[in-house]
């Protein structure tokens, strides 16, 4: 409490709880600078029981400009520096004022000026000429007024240090973002290089691999023929993960270009049936297609793609004699469901579907292996196509993908002619 007949501050003393918070969050460091003893022993008289924001004050001493020095290059972390302008020459504490806030090029401090000689540094001279934050002559500086521009000025640090911390930190993560992406793009040029050199020779195994076993002139043992089939169903299964690899790639670094175009949803699902037909069927299982014939703005390619491996793989998961539909939502608009009745998705590997960094493949109900990049990539064309892709599961009896597109607008539909797609 302050005294109204008196400029001395009377401050309660703190309980015990209190004091213990305050030393837990730290304090506040304030050198005081003065060739007087007695400035020392006052101002420290005068704020030892002040705290602010849960922090005490911890005061540090120099009783000249070249001890500050000194002292100021071990704290580093000095909130307020209450500076004598006269010590051992007339002009000391204008010269730490430069050495402060130039040699140690620190404009957090804060600075208050105290002098007994107002005449040899003018207030308006010094104000204008030095960096400081505040003067004052110490015949006005009561204990009241020392408070405040105490106070002040360490609500002023606090502020600055807090927005300084947060540049610091955004330009950390800015940095750290750089780094990731530098090393993405560094990651997926190395991968689409060994997919890219990689596929062509297996092509060329696959490809000779098909004239012997359909070479009716010079059949092979039966025998020779089923461990042949084997070695092409691995081939097959490798150029399926060597593409899905380059897609991947492609859509990481965006040298895969979405060109949407207005198509007739129902016609494009029926070009996804046709070519999963044979597979559907020879595991007994029915493709409906129930799309409506409404029009969607999507890229035919890319988004062609995701409906045919999200088909794909409700087929794998399905149980023979059971039935995979493809149809729209009635309370989702411009969304594409693909919903089969076939084992669910396990719990445990949900949160990581459609990451490609965590591989969540798992064995269809007639033992089909996959590759496990199927939905990585399903899920970085529908992010292209400004949409989502979300699922809904329950074990063992079945799940629900839902390609939900964005609705398209009807001043947008002009027809642009494609340019050729980079190849694989």
């Amino acid at each position: 409490m302050v005294a109204e007949d008196s400029d001395l501050l009377v401050f309660q003393e703190e309980d015990e709880e209190e004091k213990k918070e305050t030393d837990r969050n730290g304090s506040w460091k304030i050198m005081i600078v003065d060739d007087e003893e007695d400035v020392h022993k006052m101002t420290k008289m005068a704020l030892n029981t002040v705290s602010f924001a849960g922090k005490n004050l911890e005061f540090i001493s120099a009783y000249t400009a070249r001890e500050a020095r000194e002292l100021l290059k071990s704290n580093t972390d000095i909130a307020l520096v209450l500076l004598d302008v006269v010590m051992e020459t007339d002009d000391a504490g204008l010269k730490l004022v430069l050495y402060i806030r130039e040699e140690q090029e620190n404009q957090i401090v804060r600075i208050i000026l105290r002098t007994g000689q107002p005449g040899s540094a003018p207030e308006k001279k010094v104000i204008v000429d030095y960096d400081i934050n505040d003067y004052k002559a110490k015949t006005e500086l009561t204990s009241q007024k020392m408070f405040t521009s105490v106070i002040s000025s360490l609500r002023s640090y606090s502020t600055i240090t807090e927005l300084v911390e947060r540049e610091r930190s955004e330009q950390e993560m800015k940095k750290a973002k750089e780094v990731a992406e530098k090393a993405t793009k560094l990651k997926n040029e190395f991968v689409n290089l060994v997919a890219h050199d990689l596929k062509h020779p297996f092509a060329s195994i696959l490809g000779f691999l098909e004239l012997i076993l359909d070479d009716k002139e010079c059949p092979i043992p039966p025998k020779h023929a089923e461990f042949l089939g084997i070695v092409k169903k691995s081939s097959e299964s490798l150029i399926t993960m060597i593409d899905k690899l380059l897609d991947l790639g492609r859509m990481s670094t965006g040298e895969v270009a979405v060109f949407k175009e207005h198509l007739d949803g129902h016609e494009l699902t029926s070009a996804v049936v046709g070519r999963l037909r044979q597979m559907a069927s020879k595991k007994g299982i029915e493709i409906v297609n129930e799309v409506k014939s409404e029009k969607l703005y999507v890229d035919r390619e890319l988004f062609g793609s995701v409906v045919h491996n999200l088909t794909s793989n409700a087929i794998k998961f399905s149980k023979s004699d059971s039935r995979v539909i493809i149809y729209n939502p009635e309370t989702m608009p411009a969304t594409i469901a693909v919903k089969d009745a076939g084992t669910g998705i396990n719990e445990r590997i949900l949160p990581n579907l459609f990451k490609q960094e965590v591989k969540t493949t798992t064995k269809g109900t007639a033992g089909e292996r996959g590759t496990g990049l199927g939905l990585p990539y399903c899920k970085k064309i529908m992010d292209a196509h400004g949409g989502s892709l979300t699922v809904k599961t329950t074990h063992g009896e079945g799940t629900v993908f839902y390609a939900t597109l964005p609705e398209a607008k009807v001043e947008a539909q002009i027809q642009v002619q494609q340019p050729d797609r980079l190849s694989s």
